[in-house]
């Protein structure tokens, strides 16, 4: 049996409310003070510098994804605004940068910037850094990459010590790199990491390439948002890919993550729109925070998303939401890695072959040579480590639409508390459950395909409609005591549903409750297809065992523990019981 786990479930309302609780979080509640107000980007001392960016006020916005702020929660429409009219311009030279733009310092390779405006950068800087050190809590800057190199072997080439806000533009048709290439020694109390550093929210957009390479450490790291508009970003790290304190959020561009742990971490994921292409040594997505009062959330809400993760693909302590977009997640290195299954109440177990009182073969699964343990893998402890991998770890987890392929080596999606199934297309193929819940699985819409060794697993399974296809080891659809609150049930009130099971002690419809079908077709293609230990029967919908039309649900129990007795002595049953048959 798996482990128990109980935990409280957050209600899921309607979209909004999730798109509110986002804005709950730090860093999701859209536009500051200083976001609000037409922050002038210069002031009449100011005149004399070469350019100002007009479009700097987060409620201005030359492009067509102006409306932005309204569509996703956590952006303003100034984070897709990519233009650049008016700018001053810094051409970087190891060791010969010049300094004529108001505002910016040079120091060796080291060039600051202690004015907000938009600057326009091109040019390499070896061993150099880009450091943003504003003065006022409402400046923000833009910095247009204009194929720039950026290296540096002990820090961030890129450092964001203090700014409202800081904007990476990409300018179209350019490639840019920015590399810390060894490892991090520390010059001040901010813990640097990563190759590109904030201490406050980054945001980059445009048209053209940013490549960031970390050698030993992290690729881009915020300390409050972290947000993609536009343009190609490409990470390599040693360690994460992409973190951001309060938020990641893509909402465009292309993004392709190669981590040496994490591709991206944060309390807050939402991935609205893009390509996503993740890379990653552990898991995929991680929204793991041990704060009780702050509540991860991952939300998938249209980007088109690809994990290969080496780990879980997504694992989050909070909510895991799918609400549209593509999604392609392979954990562990797939099913293919699955754990072994073993089973110790196999086929063959409970009696012999009739009329030789002897223990019969088993179908179930592979037998260990300790005799242990079980068809679930979660309490294997047999098991080596990295043999868990699952798709989707969450707490809760919503499908409300969208596709989602997934290959996991352990668990395709599992949840601590519920799954809930609203509409969309899933194809999943898992080592060991397709679904699993600790508390319930409900389908109300949608359409599910699972190869698995059990298909759908919680305490409570209700199925309202939606097309369902399990090809299952072990059980099709099962309910067991995961939860002392609940009592296990299988109820079907509609939908159309095909199981087809493997040989062997495999059930169906396997309930250690009660098992209704109440509407819906049922179409089984099983040696047993029904297994339940409280009441059970069919109130309605139509249901097919192995191609014939049945209207009464008939039991059987299948397990171990007990051999037959000798052949001959079962009245009425020539040479005693089949084995495992009651």
């Amino acid at each position: 049996m798996k482990k128990n786990i109980k935990k409280t479930i957050a209600a899921l309302a309607v979209p909004g409310a999730l798109a509110l609780a986002l804005a709950g979080c730090a860093g999701l509640g859209g536009s500051s003070a200083g976001e609000n107000s037409a922050t002038a980007e210069t002031t009449a001392a100011e005149s004399t510098a070469t350019a100002v960016n007009t479009t700097g006020s987060e409620n201005s916005g030359n492009n067509a994804s102006a409306n932005a702020v309204s569509k996703y929660d956590g952006f303003t429409d100034r984070d897709f605004d990519s233009s650049y009219p008016d700018y001053q311009e810094i051409k970087l030279a190891t060791g010969a940068t010049g300094a004529n733009a108001d505002g910016v310092t040079v120091d060796g390779n080291t060039v600051t910037f202690t004015k907000a405006g938009t600057y326009l950068l091109s040019g390499e800087l070896q061993e150099g850094q880009l450091v943003v050190d504003l003065p006022g809590e409402n400046d923000k800057i833009q910095l247009v990459l204009d194929g720039v190199n950026v290296t540096n072997s002990n820090s961030a080439a890129l450092y964001v010590k203090n700014a409202d806000k800081v904007f990476v533009t990409t300018a179209s048709g350019t490639e840019n790199s920015i590399s810390a290439t060894g490892e991090f020694v520390q010059t001040d109390d901010n813990n640097v990491d990563g190759a590109v550093y904030s201490k406050d929210d980054i945001v980059f957009n445009g048209e053209g390439i940013l490549k960031v390479a970390s050698a030993a450490g992290h690729g881009i790291v915020s300390k409050n948002d972290l947000k993609i508009t536009g343009g190609t970003i490409e990470v390599t790290s040693a360690s994460k890919a992409l973190q951001g304190k309060d938020m990641v959020g893509i909402a465009g561009g292309t993004v392709n993550l190669d981590a040496g742990t994490d591709g991206i971490d944060s309390v807050n994921v939402a991935l609205y729109e893009g390509s996503v292409n993740i890379k990653a040594a552990d898991e995929g997505i991680n929204s793991d925070v041990t704060d009780e009062n702050t509540d991860p959330v991952v939300l998938l809400a249209g980007a088109a998303l690809n994990i290969e993760a080496g780990d879980d693909a997504v694992q989050s302590t909070g909510d895991v939401t799918l609400s549209g977009g593509t999604v392609k997640i392979v954990s562990g290195g797939g099913s293919v890695n699955a754990a072994e299954h073993y089973d110790d109440m196999a086929f063959g177990q409970m009696g012999g072959w009739p009329g030789r009182g002897q223990q019969g073969p088993r179908f179930g699964g592979e037998q260990s040579n300790t005799g242990e343990i079980n068809f679930d893998t979660d309490d294997d402890s047999s098991a080596g480590e990295g043999t868990k991998n699952k798709g989707i770890k969450a707490a809760n987890i919503y499908l409300k639409g969208g596709v989602l392929d997934i290959d996991a080596q352990d668990d395709a999606l599992n949840a601590d508390g519920e799954i809930l199934v609203e509409d969309g297309t899933y194809d999943i193929v898992a080592g060991d459950d397709g679904l699993h819940a600790s508390e319930k699985v409900t389908v109300n819409k949608g359409v599910i395909n699972v190869e698995a060794w059990e298909g759908l697993e919680a305490t409570i399974v209700t199925i309202n409609d939606g097309e369902i296809t399990i090809s299952a080891n072990d059980d099709g659809i099962n309910a067991t005591q995961k939860v002392s609150s609940l009592s296990p049930a299988v109820e079907i009130n509609g939908g159309n549903i095909t199981i087809n099971m493997a040989q062997g002690d495999t059930d169906a419809l396997d309930s250690n409750g009660t098992l209704y079908i109440n509407g819906g077709t049922v179409n089984i293609n099983a040696q047993f297809p029904f297994d339940y230990d409280g009441d059970g029967a069919i109130k309605g919908g139509t249901v097919y065992v192995n191609g014939e039309q049945i209207t009464e649900i008939y039991n059987q129990f299948m397990g171990g523990g007990m051999q037959s007795g000798p052949g001959g002595q079962m009245p009425g049953v020539q040479g005693g019981m089949p084995g495992g048959q009651v």
